[in-house]
């Protein structure tokens, strides 16, 4: 039997990190007259459980959380090791996708998946916003331009258009931890 690790909680929700493919199957999304998703879709993945499932095959393990609530998922945040350490010898991790449900945007859901994911990766998180709306909830959750960096501690030269979540801002972001989980 699979193990489930319960990283927090919120009323009814359970934010869960996966690390066995087998764990998906634990799991409803995408079911009818149930929450919808549809940013992979948009990028013409169609089967969320399996692009799930294949993430989860990576080495090094990435970092993937759910949101959910009586085994449907809300939401999930899907994070790598960056293949490089910033100038200053810290680690860095890639914030590759993050998607809440359409109808619980702004519910903050989104927002504690961030919460933590910067309290599980040590060093700078990095994201390549796809449109307008992502890069406005990562700027006003403490993500700079790497053009506010006053040095550039990552190389993002043939990287163009991420932002950088450095320490200084996720401490900051994790002072209101405790004000959002139970």
């Amino acid at each position: 039997m699979l193990k489930l690790e319960i990283l927090e909680t919120h009323l009814d929700q359970e934010y869960i990190q996966l690390t066995d493919p087998k764990e998906v199957d634990s799991y409803k999304i995408n079911e009818v007259g149930r929450v919808r998703f549809s940013f992979l879709k948009e990028l013409g993945i169609l089967n969320y459980k399996e692009a799930f499932k294949v993430w989860l095959r990576k080495f090094p393990r990435p970092i993937f959380i759910l949101c959910v609530e009586n085994k449907n998922i809300l939401a999930w945040i899907y994070v790598e090791e960056w293949e490089r350490s910033a100038k200053d010898g810290s680690p860095v991790y890639v914030l590759r996708s993050i998607e809440t449900a359409e109808e619980l945007r702004g519910k903050k859901i989104g927002y504690r998946l961030l919460m933590i994911v910067a309290k599980e990766t040590p060093g700078y998180l990095i994201t390549k916003p796809i449109n307008n709306q992502a890069r406005k909830f990562f700027l006003s959750n403490g993500f700079l331009d790497k053009e506010e960096m006053e040095f550039s501690v990552i190389e993002l030269q043939r990287h163009p258009g991420y932002l950088i979540l450095p320490p200084f801002k996720k401490k900051k972001l994790l002072e209101e931890y405790e004000e959002y989980f139970d």
